[in-house]
């Protein structure tokens, strides 16, 4: 047999070494830039940090596919993080406040939204709660820390 016409096989083990090297590195990306960053987007990518979002107080977020598609929340406000004692970097650590625009109540979930801003993107919302139990809107919290090259202080 000709070595030179044989196509080497991908063995079940480095297919599974492959996609676990996959999942890690999207492990330690999502972490370090925040799931928002490490996944693409369609259309433009505005950064979602709290100037850009403060920028756009008011602007709408629809939710495309699965159940609730069509769904639409209104940026209304930004709050700090609850029980946070050191902010290490403000723009990218806060909770993005929205306004039910229908009488649709979405239980807590990561939802894909799309935006004029920023693109598609997922996004987890869980539910604001009156003190009688009425559902007054609904909150994203970012937490991300973008570590600085020590060298230039600019971000990875």
């Amino acid at each position: 047999m000709n070595d030179a016409m044989v196509t080497p096989a991908v063995g079940r083990r480095q297919l599974l070494g492959g996609l676990a090297a996959l999942a890690s590195g999207a492990a330690l990306l999502g972490p370090a830039r925040g799931l928002l960053d490490a996944l693409p987007f369609f259309g433009d990518s505005t950064p979602f940090t709290r100037s850009e979002i403060l920028s756009r107080i008011g602007e709408t977020f629809r939710i495309v596919g699965g159940a609730h598609d069509g769904v639409r929340l209104l940026i209304s406000s930004i709050a700090e993080l609850p029980n946070t004692r050191i902010v290490v970097q403000a723009e990218d650590q806060f909770a993005a406040r929205f306004a039910a625009v229908s009488g649709v109540e979405l239980a807590s979930d990561m939802y894909w939204f799309a935006t004029k801003s920023f693109g598609k993107m997922p996004l987890f919302i869980s539910p604001l709660v009156s003190d009688s139990g009425l559902t007054v809107g609904y909150e994203a919290l970012v937490n991300r820390y973008v570590p600085k090259h020590a060298d230039t202080g600019v971000a990875r």
